[in-house]
């Protein structure tokens, strides 16, 4: 089993999909999951996003796993800790500017422009995955500037255990005009 994990607008559905049929495993969208077996506390207006329910989701979750013959390939902002052996985690990473620009594209509002390019430029989801499943079964990917197709073939080179990813820290990486611009952009949203 593999999470394809990162923050909103890195491009898990796609590219979870497409490591899919390369594998040719199944392929979950967990926030679809969650939607349709309305795991789910309430809709926050405000955030405009369902507040998942996590016991029920991993409950939920473990039960239709059990159920799946084959590999899965999971494309999900949230992980869920489970007790499975082999789990593997794939963190997509983009630039906090790219990702702002692709944000913005999709009309998200200013709170969750702030906290989607905050939580990316910080590594929010690769730190969550390294919590619930160890340095071992995590990885980076940088997709900047990668097309599905390379991206997809970084993935295969981790789970084949050719690669062991990319390291990204956005504080370290961005240089100069890049860290201002960014930096003022926080301010700019808060």
């Amino acid at each position: 089993m593999v999470f394809i994990a990162g923050t909103p607008g890195v491009g898990k559905t796609t590219i979870g999909k497409h490591l899919a049929r390369t594998l040719k495993a199944k392929f979950l969208d967990l926030p679809e999951y969650v939607k349709q077996e309305k795991l789910y506390t309430r809709y926050d207006r405000a955030r405009r996003a369902y507040v998942v329910d996590e016991r029920r989701l991993k409950k939920r979750l473990s039960k239709f796993l059990e159920l799946i013959e084959g590999d899965i390939v999971i494309a999900t902002h949230l992980l869920v800790p489970l007790n499975k052996s082999g789990v593997r985690v794939i963190v997509l990473r983009l630039n906090p500017l790219a990702l702002l620009s692709r944000l913005k594209r999709r009309n998200y509002t200013q709170n969750k422009l702030f906290e989607n390019v905050e939580a990316e430029f910080l590594g929010v989801t690769c730190h969550e995955a390294v919590e619930l499943y160890g340095m071992r079964r995590v990885k980076q990917i940088d997709t900047t500037g990668l097309d599905v197709g390379r991206t997809v073939r970084k993935c295969v080179l981790i789970i084949k255990n050719r690669s062991k990813g990319d390291d990204i820290d956005w504080m370290r990486s961005l240089r100069g005009e890049e860290l201002d611009k960014l930096l003022k952009i926080f301010a700019s949203l808060r």
